[in-house]
């Protein structure tokens, strides 16, 4: 855990951002804002 918290508190560096996830494991089951239609042009 404590490696982890190491990346979290590093100076921000551009060429090598830290990028985080979850871990857990969900699936969208159901649209949580009304979409869009497309149209063209």
């Amino acid at each position: 855990m404590e490696d982890v918290i190491d990346v979290y508190i590093r100076p921000y560096d551009p060429l090598h951002p830290v990028v985080c996830f979850d871990e857990s494991s969900k699936q969208l089951v159901l649209e949580t804002i009304e979409p869009v239609p497309m149209e063209p042009g």
